[in-house]
């Protein structure tokens, strides 16, 4: 009986543990600065949100939902990249609102930081882009194995659109796409509709052709990394993340 006593002491006890761990565990949630986040926002907001009561508030709803569904991304333990990726795919593309450059920054082309994107939350395809390589690199997937993508994207009316996506290169050499235009994530193979044109890996900024095999390495593109970087230097400066890049 002391022995059964002391049995289920220890399974109790393993299970407190575990439930403490759960409960504790770091979520993306964990790693942005809320409290800053609300005092310097306005501050990277574009021209076209700024005094405009409406936008403001619907930013602000969908900003909210957002954050709450951030509580449920873990940190990638080695195991779990698949969950990652889905969810970072779905809570992006329900509550950022699909905009371009001309409509948010009245100009052709602004590749804006996460922290733009979550001020607004509003942005286009390469906008959205960056923000979900920005929460992927947070949730602690490894940067080299995270590709910002320039492919082709051939619409239902047979019109040749350049579009940005994100490619990631798992350790069994899958190749899953996370697209603005589908919520599902998918892989290279079942995306007939796009044609690569370049990979920029997020860890080295090395640019390689097609889909961004090591063989495919190309001479750095000058203008692509310009804009990426220069988003980066916005999110390290705004400090609203607790562990950005590190140049």
């Amino acid at each position: 009986m002391q022995i059964k006593k002391s049995v289920l002491s220890f399974i109790n006890i393993i299970f407190l543990v575990s439930l403490f761990s759960i409960s504790t565990q770091a979520s993306l949630f964990d790693k942005i600065d809320f409290n800053r986040f609300q005092q310097i926002y306005s501050s990277y907001l574009p021209i076209t949100f700024k005094n405009n009561a409406e936008k403001l508030k619907s930013a602000e709803l969908r900003r909210n939902q957002f954050f709450a569904e951030l509580k449920d991304i873990p940190d990638y333990n080695g195991e779990n990249l698949n969950q990652i990726i889905d969810q970072v795919q779905i809570v992006v593309n329900t509550y950022i609102d699909q905009k371009d450059d001309i409509e948010l920054w009245r100009t052709h082309d602004h590749w804006s930081s996460a922290t733009e994107s979550i001020a607004s939350m509003s942005g286009d395809c390469e906008d959205i882009t960056l923000l979900k390589l920005k929460l992927l690199e947070l949730a602690k997937v490894p940067k080299d194995i995270l590709y910002f993508q320039i492919v082709n994207y051939q619409d239902a009316y047979n019109k040749t659109i350049l579009h940005a996506i994100i490619g990631v290169r798992d350790f069994n050499s899958s190749h899953f796409i996370l697209d603005n235009l589908s919520n599902y994530v998918s892989t290279k193979e079942d995306r007939t509709d796009l044609t690569p044109v370049m990979a920029i890996n997020y860890s080295s900024y090395f640019v390689y052709n097609g889909w961004g095999l090591p063989n495919q390495k190309k001479r750095v593109h000058p203008g692509y990394i310009a804009l990426l970087k220069k988003a980066i230097s916005i999110d390290q400066s705004s400090q609203i993340f607790k562990n950005g890049f590190k140049n």
